[in-house]
């Protein structure tokens, strides 16, 4: 846009002089007065001039910025103003052309020059004084009306049609600026159009049409400043509506991540235990949902964001093979309780780890499955993917389903948008599903479709653009043990020709010729060899003759369905269709060449381990080569020792700062990795401390910033990315999303340690944990009297996860006590002193530290504190202390019970 005002000037520009030039010689005004014609000459070019040779002594990209960043659109005033001279100027050369030299001409030559001056002089002003002005909206209003006014003045009948010039600068004030401009405009508009009919003998001849027009200029107007204050109003509820929704989508999500949390920290302990192999699948479903659903939880958001174009992308490194499985797994439950085969089918030549984003790409997916799972009845539900072509990936889901009538299938993707009315009440949902994955799925560069017939199934896909994962960007899932079972029959001529490259590509393995002896095999294996997953596999000769009987075997043989099946000689689209009514539910497919299968074999390990659920999450200590220095700055001493024992166990070597000051203090003394920066401390913020760090530090090699906050809001996020910051983490943290964070920006070798001066050891060196944040829903009426106890079980248990060793509860819960007593006392005094700022800050430590040892009830009561106004403190603040302090004896007691 910028770029294209400055060909307009430069155009404006060249035009006055060239326009000018040929009235002075088209007149032959140069012959008749040169000096005169040269001093107005002088006076238009001039200007012009010297606004470029201000600009470029500027710069031209600053003077850009500048324009770009600017809260209002004075710029574009000034540079329409150009526009407008120019456009005066040509008027008076087509008359001249049309009916030569008119009356009018004299006075526009004494008019334009003045003009083009004063509009360039703007410029200059706006350039190097960039800040909004209201002098300066003001002189550029009584220039706009001056001008015009002189024009209709000297021009007579013929300068008419330029009166419409009054309300065009009139309403581009009041909409630029606001009513107060469109006011003043319109005052000025009518006191200068007054003067042009008292002095202008044409407009005198004529005053019922002049007065006519004078008292236009101030109906309409004032008609304007109705609609605009109306339009202001609409437009302020509207954003306080969208602030109210931000605020109960954070809430609701903190609300609802609470009792998540606990449900994924005992999921993963859970997952350390000795089960059995169906006791493992159904925990790792239920870890793998809910993790799923805290996501989508956070993704409550989104939609919002999608609505106002504001969602971020990541572009990382990720598990193409994970994301899929775990899809799979989510709605495999749902899948089995209506006896439905939900099926996975990967194309060998499909990479293993891509470059995106698995979140989105993983909601994407779930939303098709999902759909493809509760609209289908029976048969089976199966999601395929294969390269279309270089750098391209294709989903596919397919479900045998009950289809979509071609005349809906235009409008399948609209919001709040179902194939027909009675599939609402008869399935249920929300019709945003889908809306939300068309959504995704642009985002990320891609498109997305569907195909269907009624009564027989569905098919959406998706197609993204991809690019493979550098190796070692991040490790792949260990692979699981595998027995390869080759199937013969029908298929010897061709096996043959493979020769010795398949026996090589395939290792120890076992070879079948019929279904009667695939089942005894498959029964040896799973009798002998525990934890290990037959891999059939299957020449696609094998399927096409029907006498081996091998089609039919892999609809009703035993074990099959706990089988991977590579199918050899056969794409992914191909085999989508053949393997609909097959027992196995996890397929690959490659050429028919030992290099192409032993690729496929092995994405067939990774697949038998991720299918199982057999990576459990955790922290598995690192290499010393890969090990970190890494400051944690949080200023809350329990979230400090809880995040000491994440960092530690995963072999990494973390260092403390209390606060803001102590941060800065570390950097500028100690070279550092990376830095885990908590958003909101006291004195200096995390939002400072990283904004003062990038100053200070620009010829310094990059260090990564990653925000710690419990704001899961796009605000917070921008105001992260704003101060400097590589990356934002929600609490509670994640371990596992922590550290393939500090994998994915921590590049090279680890910091050379730095020359730190000695100091006496620190107690207060303990951190920050993956456990809840205090929940966002204000609810002061908690009290004694409810059901719900002082102390949340899961929490306790989730910081058990942390350590294993026993003590380390009772001192997290030694020092929250201990820590809670003192803020207490600070609360209420500053109560007492009506310290309004002290009051929150204490109030807002002291929920920190209740939320992570599960006193729910507590921080409810804290969470009064956080948005409460000098007069309601002033009238409720006894109250709310003594509340506070009544509470935090119930969870004194429980605690000393519990830990």
């Amino acid at each position: 846009m910028i770029n294209s005002w400055y060909a307009i000037l430069l155009s404006c520009a060249v035009f006055g002089f060239a326009g000018f030039q040929f009235m002075l010689i088209r007149t032959g005004l140069w012959s008749a007065a040169p000096y005169e014609a040269a001093g107005l000459t002088v006076t238009l070019v001039l200007p012009p001039v010297v606004t470029a040779l201000v600009a470029f002594r500027i710069g031209l990209r600053r003077v850009r910025r500048i324009f770009a960043a600017r809260p209002d659109s004075e710029h574009e005033q000034v540079m329409i103003r150009i526009l407008l001279v120019s456009l005066n100027l040509a008027y008076v050369l087509v008359l001249i052309l049309a009916v030569g030299p008119p009356d009018i001409f004299v006075g526009s030559v004494l008019i334009l020059p003045p003009g083009f001056a004063g509009t360039w002089l703007l410029l200059i002003l706006l350039m190097l004084h960039p800040a909004p002005s209201v002098p300066r909206r003001v002189l550029g209003n009584m220039l706009d009306m001056a001008m015009v006014s002189a024009f209709l003045y000297v021009g007579g009948a013929m300068a008419a049609p330029w009166y419409l010039i009054y309300l065009w600068v009139t309403f581009g004030n009041g909409f630029r600026y606001g009513t107060r401009f469109l006011e003043v405009s319109a005052v000025l508009g009518a006191a200068t159009f007054a003067l042009v009919i008292h002095v202008t003998p044409v407009w005198r001849d004529i005053p019922y049409i002049a007065y006519g027009l004078l008292v236009a200029l101030v109906v309409l107007p004032a008609y304007v400043v109705r609609l605009i204050r109306q339009l202001t109003e609409a437009k302020a509820q509207a954003e306080a509506a969208n602030r109210a929704k931000g605020r109960f989508l954070a809430t609701v999500s903190h609300e609802l991540r609470t009792p998540l949390t606990a449900i994924i920290g005992m999921g993963d302990m859970m997952m350390n235990t000795r089960l059995d192999a169906d006791q493992r699948e159904m925990a790792a479903t239920v870890n793998t949902s809910a993790r799923q659903l805290l996501s989508l939880i956070t993704d409550v958001l989104d939609f919002s964001q999608l609505e106002e174009a504001k969602l971020a992308i990541d572009q990382v490194p990720f598990d193409l093979h994970r994301v899929v499985c775990d899809t799979r797994l989510m709605l495999r439950g749902q899948a089995r309780m209506k006896r439905l085969a939900l099926r996975l089918v990967i194309d060998a030549d499909v990479p293993r780890r891509i470059v995106g984003d698995d979140r989105r790409l993983q909601q994407a997916l779930t939303n098709l499955l999902a759909n493809a799972v509760k609209f289908t009845e029976r048969g089976a539900v199966t999601l395929s993917v294969r390269v279309v072509q270089q750098g391209v990936l294709e989903f596919r889901v397919t479900d045998t389903g009950i289809g979509i009538a071609p005349q809906h299938l235009d409008r399948i993707f609209d919001r709040f948008t179902q194939a027909e009315d009675d599939i609402n009440r008869r399935y249920g949902g929300t019709g945003l599903g889908l809306a939300i994955s068309r959504q995704l799925v642009e985002l990320m560069g891609g498109a997305i479709g569907v195909s269907s017939e009624l009564h027989r199934g569905s098919e959406f896909w998706i197609t993204l653009p991809c690019r493979p994962a550098k190796p070692g960007s991040d490790p792949a899932a260990p692979p699981a043990a595998v027995t390869p079972l080759l199937v013969t029959a029908g298929a010897e001529s061709r096996l043959a020709t493979l020769g010795p490259g398949l026996n090589s590509a395939l290792g120890r393995h076992a070879e079948i010729a019929d279904p009667v002896e695939a089942d005894t095999v498959l029964a040896d294996i799973f009798r002998d060899s525990e934890g290990t997953t037959p891999v059939l596999l299957i020449p696609v000769e094998a399927l096409d003759d029907p006498s081996t009987g091998i089609a039919a075997w892999l609809q009703a043989g035993n074990g099959v369905e706990r089988s991977i099946a590579i199918l050899m000689g056969s794409s992914a689209a191909e085999a989508a269709g053949r393997c609909r009514e097959w027992l196995s539910e996890l397929v690959l497919t490659c050429p028919m060449e030992a290099d192409r299968v032993a690729s496929a074999l092995a994405a067939a390990r990774g697949l038998a381990g991720l299918a199982a659920g057999a990576s459990a999450p955790g922290a598995e200590p690192v290499a010393a080569a890969q090990r970190r220095r890494i400051l944690v700055a949080e200023d809350n001493a329990i979230n400090r020792r809880v995040i000491e024992k994440i960092l530690q166990r995963a072999g990494h070597d973390p260092i403390f700062a209390a606060d803001g000051d102590e941060a800065l203090d570390l950097l500028d003394r100690m070279s550092f990795d990376i830095v885990l920066m908590d958003m909101n401390m006291p004195a200096i913020s995390g939002l400072d401390v990283a904004r003062m760090y990038r100053f200070t530090h620009t010829d310094h090699p990059h260090l990564p910033i990653v925000a710690l906050t419990a704001e899961a809001t796009e605000q917070a996020r921008r105001q992260c990315a704003d101060a400097g910051m590589d990356a934002f983490l929600t609490k509670p943290v994640d371990p596992k999303a922590l550290f393939a964070t500090i994998d994915r920006l921590v590049g090279g070798q680890p910091a050379e340690p730095g020359t730190l001066r000695p100091e006496p050891a620190s107690d207060e060196r303990h951190p920050e944990s993956p456990l809840p944040e205090a929940p966002d829903l204000a609810d002061s009426g908690t009290n004694a009297g409810t059901n719900e106890p002082s102390i949340d079980v899961a929490a306790l248990d989730k910081l058990r996860s942390v350590d294993d060793d026993p003590s380390f509860i009772a001192q997290i819960a030694d020092e929250f006590l201990h820590d809670a007593e003192d803020l207490l006392i600070e609360l209420e005094h500053a109560w007492a002193c009506g310290d309004l700022y002290a009051f929150k800050d204490h109030a807002h430590s002291l929920r920190s530290s209740a939320s992570y040892v599960g006193a729910s009830r507590m921080v409810r009561l804290l969470l009064y504190c956080r948005d409460v106004s000098r007069e309601t403190l002033a009238e409720e603040g006894y109250r709310r202390v003594r509340e506070i302090q009544a509470e935090f004896a119930r969870v004194r007691t429980a605690l000393r019970e519990l830990a």
